[in-house]
C-alpha cells in the first residue's frame, strides 16, 4: 500500500512553487490559528484539544488552532465572522505570541537554525520552562523503600 506522492512529484510540486516544504525547514513554517466570532447562537462545546486554553473566549468567541475545526464551526453559522493569524510559540518558555511578532519570533528561529544556534529568547521575560513533569513529580514524592 503506499502512503504518500513519490519523491518525483514532490519535486515537481517544490520546482512550480506548490506549497510543499522542506523537511528541513518545516519547523520554521508559519503557523496559523484562527479567530471566530458566532453572531446569533452561542459556539458548541469543543474538546479542549481543539481551542487555545491560554487565549480568552467566551460563549460566541474562540481562538482555535485547526484549520479545520475552524470550517467545522463555520459549516454551524456561516455567517460567523473570522479572521487568519500567524501565531508562534516560544520553544522555551511555551508563551504564545501573535502577529508581527510572531513573524519576528520565525524568522529569528531561522536564522539561529541556519547557524546552528539554539532558539533565541521571545522577549527579556522568557525563562526556559522546568522539564518537571506530574511522571517526575509522582516520583519526586513516592514513598521511599525502607533500607535495610
Amino acid at each position: 500500500m503506499r502512503r504518500g506522492p513519490s519523491c518525483a512529484s514532490l519535486k515537481e510540486k517544490s520546482a512550480l512553487g506548490l506549497g510543499v516544504v522542506s523537511q528541513k525547514y518545516a519547523l520554521t513554517a508559519p503557523y496559523y490559528i484562527y479567530y471566530i466570532a458566532f453572531r446569533s447562537h452561542d459556539i458548541p462545546m469543543l474538546r479542549a484539544s481543539h481551542w487555545i486554553p491560554s487565549f480568552p473566549h467566551s460563549a460566541r468567541e474562540i481562538w482555535v488552532k485547526q484549520r479545520q475545526i475552524r470550517d467545522l464551526l463555520l459549516a454551524i453559522e456561516p455567517g460567523a465572522r473570522w479572521e487568519k493569524h500567524e501565531a508562534r510559540r516560544c520553544p522555551r518558555c511555551h508563551r504564545w505570541v501573535v502577529g508581527i511578532q510572531a513573524q519576528m519570533m520565525r524568522e529569528r528561529e531561522q536564522r539561529a537554525r541556519l547557524k546552528g544556534e539554539a532558539s533565541p529568547p521571545c522577549s527579556d521575560y522568557c525563562e526556559a520552562r522546568s522539564g518537571l513533569t506530574l511522571k517526575s513529580l509522582r516520583r519526586l514524592l513516592a514513598p521511599k523503600a525502607p533500607e535495610s
